[in-house]
This record gives C-alpha cells, structure tokens and sequence, in this order.
C-alpha cells in the first residue's frame, strides 16, 4: 500500500532533490503540507472518496420548512473533519424486498401468467404515473428530499462524495498515476516559490548549484492539467442515465 512517506520520497526522486538537505525544519513535512493544503482538495473534485451509509428519515433532524412537495433532512456528522463536497445519489432501500428465496423457474398455470402480466402492465403505468424520489443538496449537510410522501418506505441508500483522507489511504490504485501527477507539480512550484531566493544549497559534499529554472513553468503545467481533466475526466467516471 501506497503511504506518504513513499510519495515524498517518490516525488523528491523525480525532482532530482533527493538526498539533498532543504532549506526546512522539516522537509518532509513541509513538502507533506503541499499535498495536504494544495493537492487532495483540487484532486479530490475530480476523483473524490465516495461514502455509501444508509439513512431513516424517521430518525433525522426534519426542517420546519418541509413541505408536502419536498422535506429537508440533516445528514447525521459521520465524517470526522472532512466536509460533504456533493451528493452523488439518494435510493430508496429496496433491501428488505429481496427477502427469502424466489424459484427462478416460474410454475403455473395460464391464468398465473395472465395475472402476472397484468401485475407487470399495472406497475409500468404507475411508475410512469408517480413521480420518483428525487433530491438536492443544500452544503454543507442538508439534503432537500422531494416526493417522498408517495415513497413506501422512510430509508434510502445515500452515496456522498468527500475529500480523500489525508494519510492517502481512501485514493484508489487506479488513480496514483493521476494523483502523482498533481501532487509532483505541486511540490515543484512550491520548491520553485522558495528555492530562487537561494543561490545554491549546501550539503555534505559541497555547494550545489541546483537548476531549478527549468521549474519554473510548474504553475502552467498545473492548470493545463486541471483543463485536461475538465475535459475529459468525467468520462472514466459511473455514468447516469437521467429520464
């Protein structure tokens, strides 16, 4: 597993200043703070932590106001320090419907099958006839719940997206090569920022004059690669089918 110590270490490698004895209290904590402060927020609005956790809107804080059309809810604090950064969906609990064993070799005879088609034909028009549970985010922990008066049940399945944690653990494996790319930048303008105000740094072996110009466009590498995932990331995310 990826840890921060490894990516400290990675990055100071490909910038070439491993080894080398910065001008920082800590180091590696001061390179740490970039990741922390500059990098998890913007990636994590690309590619965030998704929470899934079940919800009773029995048992939760309602607003005074909810209508008829629409009930606002107080999502419970779950998250320790991390705020909700959007929710990505709400479903109603279909859990308990699913119970027990079901033959999936239909016996009966030809009445069953024409009570059974007219069950399904009766259920096609009320779902086109009854609007579906739909909802909106209020930041940063309420959600506004609408057409729930005609919902069977008070639990739903709620999926939330939040800023990844900061010991890296909750980043996926698929996303280190993106995420490295970020955070390598990162640490490149911020080497750049406070490395040019010194000449040259001093280590057991001498004087090293480190050629940090080539530094220097770290800035607009950054954005460019903030425009490439505004262009494109959404693509290699779930995608949602609205009707």
């Amino acid at each position: 597993m990826i840890n921060t110590s490894r990516v400290i270490t990675s990055i100071k490698m490909d910038l070439g200043v491993y080894g080398l004895a910065l001008p920082f209290d800590n180091p590696d904590e001061a390179l740490l703070n970039v990741i922390k402060i500059k990098t998890l927020p913007t990636f994590s609005q690309f590619s965030p932590y998704y929470m899934t956790f079940m919800i009773n809107t029995s048992e939760l804080q309602s607003s005074s106001t909810s209508t008829y059309q629409s009930k606002i809810f107080t999502i419970p604090n779950m998250f320790g320090d991390r705020d909700i950064l959007f929710v990505r969906s709400i479903d109603l609990d279909l859990s308990e419907l699913a119970d027990g064993y079901v033959d999936p070799i239909y016996i009966g005879n030809e009445i069953n099958y024409e009570d059974l088609m007219t069950a399904q034909a009766t259920a096609n028009l009320m779902s086109l006839a009854i609007p579906s549970v739909t909802f909106k985010f209020h930041p940063p922990n309420k959600i506004e719940l609408f057409n729930t008066g005609l919902a069977f049940d008070n639990r739903y399945k709620v999926t939330v997206a939040l800023e990844h944690s900061e010991n890296l653990t909750t980043i996926p494996k698929t996303s280190w090569t993106s995420f490295m790319k970020l955070a390598t930048l990162d640490v490149k303008k911020f080497l750049y920022d406070n490395l040019k105000l010194y000449g040259n740094l001093q280590t057991a072996y001498g004087n090293i004059d480190i050629k940090i110009d080539d530094w220097s466009n770290a800035e607009q590498e950054r954005n460019d690669l903030i425009r490439e995932w505004e262009d494109s990331w959404h693509l290699d995310d779930e995608q949602y089918i609205i009707i």
